[in-house]
C-alpha cells in the first residue's frame, strides 16, 4: 500500500476488527469497501487508474495522428519529444507493464527481507492482509509468506502470462521463458504451475513440490499441436509478430512503413521476414565503406527491412549508381549474405518536409535492404492455379474464334444442314475459329519473346508467363513476374515496353493481312468469314481507320450500330483482339507492362497518382455509358485484384530515364490513344 492510502485504511480496518470479530472475512471485507470513510477515496482511485490512462492514450493517439500528417521536421521532433514523455509516464506509472524479453532479471529475496515483510503485514488489521493476498488471487487463508514472494515475483509472472500471446515462439523466447519460470521461488513456481493445471512430477520429505519445466511452458504455450508444422512457417508468423510489436510502439517506424507499404509491394519487402542483426553487421562492416557506399546513420527499422542512409563512394556519373550497386552485389556474394538478403537504391518513399524542400533537398536516396526469397518475392502464386488460368485463357481464346463464326448466320445454317443430315465436316467452323484462336496465341508469343529478348540482354530472370483469359477479346494477356530485379529503371522502362510494340507490330500486320484478304474476295465469299460486331471495331479510332480504309469509307456505318456485324477474315479479328490486349497493357496500372513503364518514369509515387488517375477514368468511362464495347469495367476489375500493385523495384530506382527513353513514351501514349479511342 502506498503511505497516504495506508494512512487512510489503518484506522478503517482496526474499527472493523473490534467491531466484528467474529464476522466472515467477506463480510469485512464488505464493510471495508462500503465505509463512508474511504467511499470518496475509492471514487479518486478508480478515476487515477482507469480515466487516467485512457486520457494519455486519447492524447497519444492524437499526437501521433498529427505527427502522421505533419510535413515539418520540427514540428514531427516536438510531438516525438511529447509521445516519449507520455510513453515514460505511463512506464513510470507502472499501468503497463512492456519488457523487450520474456525473462527478467529480478533479485532473489533473501529470508531477511522476506521474514521483515512478515513481521509488518502481520501488524496489520485482518481485513488489509486479506486485501494483500487478494491481489495475488490467493485466499484469506493463503499463507502470507507466498503471498509476499508473489508479489515480489508478480513482474515476471506478468511477462510469463503473456506468453500464450506470442506463440509459436521462437527458440530463443522459449529459452527465456524457461529461464524466467526456474527464476521463481519454489512456492511462486508451484502457484503458477497449478493454476495452469499441471500436476507436480515429484515432492520433497518436507513437502516442497517440484515441477517439470518443459510440462510447464509447454501447457502455458499450448504448441504441442504446432511442433508438426513447417519450421519456417512458424518462425514467419514469430517474425511478424515481432514486427507488429515494433510498429505499435514506435511512431518513428510507423510512419517510414506507411510510406513503403503502399509504394512497394509485399512481394518486394516480405513482411514477414526481416534482416538479422548479424546480417546487418555483416553489411556495415564488409560490404558498406569507402569503396562503395558509405553510411551516414545506423540502420532505420522500417516495413519488411531496414534504411540505410549514406553516399555513393563513385561519385555523381551517370552510371555512378548502377556501379555502386554491382559493387555491393558483389561483396554481398562474396561474403555469403546475397543469399540472405536483398538490397534496393531507392528515393525515400516518403514525401519530403517543409524543410527539406526549402533547401532543395527533396530527393533523397537511401538503399532500402530486406530479406531474400526469390520463392516467395516472385512466386506469389501457385503452380497449379497458374497452369488453370493458363488452361481457361487458352479454352476463351478458342471459344472467341467459335463465337466470332456463330454470330454469322449463313455459317450457322451451314453447321445446321451439315448436322441434320449426318454429316461430320464442320470445318466451316473449326477452321477459321482455330485460326484466330492459333493467331492471337502468337501475337502474345510474339509479345513474350520481345520481353525475353530485354529480358536476356539485361541478365533479368522471368517467370513462366500466365495467360490470362477474356470475356470480350478471347485472351486479356499475360502475367510475366520478374524471378530478379531489373538493374536500373532504363531496363524496367525496355523491359515493358518491348512486349507490347512486337505485340502491336505482329496485331497490325495480321490486321493489314486480314483486310487485305477481305477487300479481295467477292460478297458470296465473304457471307462465309467470321464476324465481328461494328461496335467493337468503331471503339478503336486506329483499327476503324484501317477497316474503312481498306473496306471503304461506308464499311462501318449501319442504321443499327448496335447489333449490326462485319464479315472479317480470321487474320483480320485476330489483329483487332491482340490490338486491343496489347493497348490495354499499356496502360499504367499497377505492374502490367504500363504500370512498369510509368513506374520507370514518373518514380514510385507519380506512377501510383497516375494508377490511381487511369483506374478513375476508365471506372467513369464505363459505368457512363462511354464505352459502348464494355472493354474498359472489366480490364479494371482484371488490374484492380490481380495486378493493383506496383511491381518489385529495380535494383537501382535513383536514376531516372533519358531523352530518347522519354519521347519513345509519349509516342506509345499516343499509340494507346488512338487504339482506345472510338471512332468519334
Amino acid at each position: 500500500f502506498e503511505k497516504k492510502d495506508l494512512d487512510l485504511y489503518l484506522p478503517v480496518g482496526i474499527k472493523i476488527d473490534e467491531t466484528m470479530p467474529n464476522s466472515t472475512m467477506t463480510e469485512k471485507l464488505e464493510a471495508f469497501h462500503s465505509s463512508e470513510e474511504l467511499k470518496d477515496h475509492f471514487a479518486d482511485k478508480i478515476k487515477e487508474l482507469f480515466l487516467g490512462p485512457i486520457q494519455d492514450f486519447q492524447e497519444m493517439e492524437y499526437l501521433k495522428e498529427e505527427y502522421m500528417s505533419s510535413s515539418s521536421s520540427v514540428e514531427k521532433e516536438n510531438l516525438k519529444r511529447r509521445i516519449q514523455q507520455i510513453e515514460n509516464t505511463m512506464n513510470e506509472d507502472e499501468r503497463f507493464l512492456y519488457c523487450e524479453s520474456i525473462y527478467r532479471e529480478l533479485p532473489v529475496p533473501t529470508e531477511e527481507y522476506i521474514q521483515e515483510r512478515v513481521d509488518n503485514i502481520s501488524k496489520l488489521p485482518s481485513v488489509l492482509q486479506a486485501m494483500y493476498k487478494r491481489r495475488s488471487s490467493l485466499p484469506e487463508d493463503a499463507d502470507l509468506r507466498l503471498a509476499i514472494e508473489l508479489d515480489h515475483y508478480d513482474p515476471q509472472i506478468q511477462l510469463l502470462e503473456q506468453v500464450p500471446n506470442l506463440t509459436p515462439l521462437s527458440e530463443e523466447q522459449r529459452q527465456d521463458a524457461i529461464k524466467a519460470f526456474n527464476s521463481l521461488s519454489l512456492g511462486a513456481r508451484a502457484n503458477f504451475a497449478s493454476g495452469l493445471g499441471v500436476k507436480p512430477s515429484s515432492t520433497s520429505e518436507g513437502g516442497d513440490e517440484y515441477y517439470d519445466t518443459e510440462q510447464v511452458i509447454t501447457k502455458l504455450t499450448g504448441t504441442s499441436e504446432l511442433q508438426d508444422k513447417p519450421l519456417k512457417e512458424l518462425m514467419n508468423a514469430a517474425n511478424a509478430a515481432a514486427d507488429a510489436k515494433e510498429y505499435d510502439n514506435d511512431i518513428e517506424v510507423i510512419d517510414r512503413s506507411r510510406w513503403i507499404f503502399e509504394l512497394i509491394p509485399a512481394s518486394g519487402r516480405l513482411e514477414n521476414f526481416k534482416p538479422t542483426d548479424d546480417d546487418m553487421d555483416i553489411l556495415y562492416t564488409e560490404v558498406f565503406g569507402k569503396k562503395t557506399f558509405a553510411p551516414s546513420s545506423k540502420p532505420e527499422r522500417v516495413g519488411g527491412g531496414y534504411y540505410v542512409r549514406g553516399v555513393n563512394r563513385f561519385g555523381d556519373d551517370e552510371s555512378a549508381n548502377d556501379e555502386c550497386m554491382a559493387a555491393i552485389q558483389e561483396r554481398m556474394e562474396s561474403t555469403g549474405v546475397a543469399e540472405r538478403l536483398q538490397i534496393f537504391y531507392l528515393l525515400d518513399p516518403a514525401p519530403a518536409t517543409d524543410e527539406e524542400i526549402e533547401t532543395g533537398d527533396d530527393l533523397r536516396p537511401l538503399l532500402y535492404v530486406t530479406a531474400n526469397d526469390p520463392s516467395i518475392m516472385y512466386n506469389p502464386a501457385k503452380p497449379l492455379t497458374k497452369g488453370l488460368v493458363t488452361a481457361s485463357a487458352l479454352f476463351s481464346t478458342l471459344l472467341f474464334g467459335i463465337g466470332s463464326c456463330g454470330l454469322n448466320n449463313d455459317l450457322m445454317d451451314q453447321l445446321q444442314t451439315t448436322v441434320e443430315s449426318g454429316g461430320t465436316d464442320i470445318s466451316m467452323i473449326t477452321d477459321p475459329a482455330l485460326t484466330i484462336a492459333l493467331s492471337i496465341i502468337g501475337i502474345q508469343v510474339a509479345h513474350e519473346v520481345a520481353h525475353g529478348v530485354i529480358a536476356f540482354r539485361d541478365k533479368i530472370k522471368l517467370g513462366v508467363p500466365n495467360l490470362i483469359p477474356s470475356i470480350q477479346l478471347g485472351l486479356t494477356g499475360a502475367i510475366t513476374s520478374f524471378q530478379s530485379p531489373p538493374k536500373n529503371l532504363k531496363s524496367m522502362f525496355d523491359f515493358a515496353l518491348a512486349g507490347p510494340l512486337a505485340g502491336f507490330l505482329a496485331s497490325l500486320v495480321l490486321l493489314s493481312t486480314g483486310l487485305g484478304i477481305t477487300s479481295s474476295i467477292d460478297l458470296a465469299q465473304q457471307t462465309q468469314l467470321p464476324v465481328l460486331p461494328i461496335e467493337l471495331l468503331r471503339s478503336s479510332t486506329l483499327i476503324g481507320g484501317l477497316v474503312e480504309t481498306t473496306l471503304g469509307s461506308g464499311a462501318l456505318l449501319s442504321p443499327t450500330p448496335e447489333t449490326a456485324l462485319l464479315p472479317l477474315h480470321p487474320l483480320a479479328i485476330a489483329g483487332v483482339a491482340g490490338l486491343y490486349s496489347n493497348a490495354l497493357a499499356l496502360l499504367p496500372l499497377g505492374h502490367t507492362d504500363g504500370g512498369r513503364i510509368a513506374t520507370a518514369m514518373f518514380g514510385r509515387r507519380g506512377a501510383y497518382l497516375v494508377k490511381s488517375f487511369t483506374t478513375l477514368l476508365l471506372a467513369a468511362v464505363g459505368l457512363f455509358g462511354l464505352d459502348n464495347a464494355n472493354i474498359f469495367l472489366l480490364y479494371i476489375l482484371f488490374a484492380s485484384i490481380w495486378q493493383r500493385e506496383l511491381d518489385a523495384p529495380a535494383y537501382n530506382e535513383v536514376d531516372e530515364l533519358d531523352l530518347t527513353r522519354g519521347l519513345i513514351a509519349i509516342a506509345t501514349l499516343v499509340l494507346v490513344a488512338v487504339t482506345l479511342v472510338p471512332v468519334l
